[in-house]
């Protein structure tokens, strides 16, 4: 094979990979979104119906998020094989990396916790949202957990515009994440006085 159509073949792969990343990290923010509407609706809901609508979205988000992660992932990965002839600028991706397992760990086994703890109070309500049910749906640390997945992936998305050094990225997550912490947490402190 001629070199210039390796290359160019190289290219279009890169271009491929790329527009599939691209296309898994908008709908990365769309299951972020649908994260964020579950939290709201179970925050706000005046009846069992809302909040068995809530739950319904809330099963399907694991499948959503495995496929879109699935997405970025695999087209990531892709992309750093291509481009892993620049060693040195190599250190943000695997930081991006390590935060987006992590965040996709927490992320599962707190959403898997809520669903079984909702169907388990649901159950038990029969047709009136009980004390329990209503402490459940309104607890603080579902807000915290939808702020630290948005702060996650917004942090990912500068590390991924930016792409600055391994110390530089890991500061950029902690930031995300404390800001994550503080505009949640400061509401809700609000509220209970």
């Amino acid at each position: 094979m001629d070199p210039t159509d390796a290359m160019i073949m190289g290219l279009t792969s890169f271009k491929v990979a790329l527009v599939f990343h691209i296309a898994g990290a908008l709908l990365l923010f769309a299951a972020v979104g649908l994260q964020m509407l579950v939290v709201t609706l179970l925050r706000f809901a005046g009846s069992v119906n809302q909040i068995l609508l809530a739950a319904k979205v809330a099963r399907k988000l694991p499948m959503v998020f495995g496929l879109v992660s699935a997405l970025v992932l695999l087209s990531g990965l892709y992309l750093t094989y291509l481009d892993w002839h620049y060693g040195e600028r190599i250190g943000w991706i695997m930081v991006a990396l390590v935060m987006f397992v992590l965040t996709g760990i927490y992320g599962s086994v707190s959403g898997h916790k809520l669903g079984k703890a909702l169907v388990r109070e649901l159950s038990m309500a029969d047709a009136k949202i009980t004390e329990s049910l209503k402490k459940l749906c309104r607890s603080p640390k579902r807000i915290v957990d939808s702020g630290i997945s948005v702060a996650s992936v917004l942090g990912i998305l500068v590390i991924m515009i930016f792409q600055p050094s391994v110390a530089v990225s890991i500061v950029i997550l902690i930031i995300a994440l404390a800001g994550a912490l503080i505009f949640t947490l400061i509401p809700l402190s609000a509220n209970t006085e």
